[in-house]
Parts: structure tokens; sequence; C-alpha cells
């Protein structure tokens, strides 16, 4: 990047006319769909650039925050690192003029204080967001606002880390396409299957290193599921629970399963299903069962073990 002096002097060149700064006599729509592809943190750096971009960035429809990308400096210490991270998220949702968020990202590798990241969840719900992703690492699981189940914009769902997901019984997402749960903590078995009761329209569902301790049942009963991933390792689920997932979808196109515990799949009526990537570490009849539910599809990636598996049970 080039000296202060060079940044200076370029303003003032700008300034006096004598170079013209095409960029901001570009038409506002087309403005804030530029900034819609930066970080929040950077759209708003572009205040300073005049006042003709003092408040650009507050009708970009993205808002993307994370407490890892902050203008601090190396004296900065943790509890100044927090406080300015969530004195920005504030006045960036106060200021922000637009009735709707497009996508909502919120990162957060601090433990901040509960009631304030459910307040900016709130505002995100009530601003109709379309897309809400989460990273949230904390100390203790956060609890989604229940206002998030009955969210008639949403359409897109990603879930990351410490945060239960605890699905009430009137979820209702007329909208919801999409959702990714990696290394959340279900609340109970029957969560997902809530969810997908209340989501109409729901396509892709990913379930990736989530912590089902304790859950015998987990089902996935859907009429319009299109891609279905599920990843279970060895740091998810105590040495003495072991699950029996119930799968059920005949629209379901894409099926990927990742599996190092010896949990059971049923699975039933995937009777459209193109491709299906099938990676497990055990073998015997559970191996058996996923070939049987799977045997419609018409392309077929298997790991080297379940290869053995198949060739072990063709033989017989």
């Amino acid at each position: 990047m080039g000296s202060p002096s060079k940044y200076q002097e370029l303003h003032t060149l700008v300034e006096s006319g004598k170079i013209e700064d095409r960029i901001s006599r570009l038409p506002d729509g087309i403005l804030f769909h530029i900034l819609s592809f930066l970080s929040t943190k950077y759209a708003v750096g572009t205040s300073v650039l005049s006042t003709r971009w003092k408040y650009l960035w507050t009708f970009t429809p993205n808002l993307e925050f994370d407490d890892t990308m902050l203008f601090t400096t190396e004296e900065s210490n943790e509890h100044t690192i927090e406080m300015c991270f969530m004195n920005f998220v504030d006045r960036v949702l106060n200021l922000h003029n637009m009735s709707y968020i497009t996508k909502f990202s919120l990162n957060c590798c601090r433990d901040y204080d509960l009631s304030i990241v459910e307040a900016w969840l709130s505002t995100a719900i009530k601003k109709n967001v379309q897309e809400l992703n989460l990273l949230l690492f904390r100390n203790s699981p956060i609890d989604l606002p229940r206002s998030l189940y009955t969210c008639d914009s949403l359409k897109v769902l990603k879930l990351t880390q410490d945060i239960t997901f605890d699905v009430p019984s009137d979820a209702h997402l007329p909208n919801l396409r999409v959702v990714h749960l990696k290394s959340v903590l279900f609340h109970d078995g029957n969560s997902t299957q809530r969810l997908i009761s209340g989501c109409p329209v729901l396509e892709d569902l990913v379930i990736d290193k989530s912590g089902i301790d304790d859950i015998e049942v987990f089902n996935i009963c859907s009429p319009t599921l299109k891609s279905l991933t599920i990843s279970c390792c060895l740091e998810n689920l105590k040495d003495d629970c072991k699950c029996t997932f119930l799968v059920e979808a005949p629209a379901l196109e894409y099926f990927e399963l990742e599996d190092i515990e010896l949990n059971q799949y049923s699975l039933t009526n995937l009777c459209s299903l193109v491709k299906a990537k099938v990676d497990v570490l055990f073998g015997g009849e559970r191996a058996f069962e996923i070939l049987q539910g799977i045997f419609m599809v018409k392309c077929l990636s298997l790991s080297y073990f379940m290869v053995q598996v198949s060739i072990l049970f063709s033989s017989w």
C-alpha cells in the first residue's frame, strides 16, 4: 500500500478537480452493489472517503461481523477488543437503513454476554434476514431466540460450534431451503424432525460433526429434501452411546455419509437418488444395510472399506 502522504496528495488532486473521481459519480444502486461484496468492516471504512460515501454503507444488504478482523493496536487488551467489537456491531445495526438483511454473518471467538448476542440476532430477525450464518465459540452453548424458528424470510441457516439446536413444536419457516449444522449440540433426536416438519420447502441438510450424545433415535423424514450430508466422528459421541438414524426422503438426489462410529442407519424410500458417497469404518450387517438402502443410486462412491464389505456380502 502507498504511504499516507501519497494518499493525501491523491485526495488533494481529486478535491481540486485535477483528477476525476469516477467511482463516486456512479449511481447509488451500483455503489450499494459494490459495497455488498465487502466485509462490513471495510464497507464502513469507506465512510471516510468523502461526504458522498459517508452513509452509503448503511444501505448495504449484507452484514458480516468477525471479532478477529478488528482495527486494533498491539497494545489493545482483551477487554478493549471486546468492547470495540460490541460497540462496532451496535453502531452498525443502529445506523443500518435497510428494512431487510440479505445475509447476516456473526463470527465470535470470544464469549460475549448472552443478552448482547441475543439482541444482535433479534435485530437481524426483525429486519427480515434471508441468510443467517453463525460461528460462536463460547464457554457454554447458546440457545437461539425463539423468534428465529418462526422467521418467514429465512432461506438459509448455517450454525457452527457452541449453539444448542432446540426446535420448538410450533416452528414454521416457510421459505427455509438450506440448513447446515456443524458442531452444534442437539437438544434431542426430534429437534431436526420438528424443524423439517415446519419447513415445507427444505432441500439441503448438512449435519456435520455435531454432538448427539444420549440421543437414541435421530429422525430425518422429508418429502422435499434433495441433498443430505451426515458426518460423525469419534469426538462427537460417547463410547457407550450409539444412535440410530432414520432417513426417509423420496425426493433425495444426493446423499453423503461419513461415519467412524457404530451408528445404525435405516434408509428408506430413497427412490430419486442420483449420487451417493459412503465412507464408514465399520462392517457387518450395519454397513450392508446402508448399501441396501441406496441400491437405486445411479452414481456411487465408496471408501475402500465399504468396497470390501460389498464384495464380502455379494459373495454370500
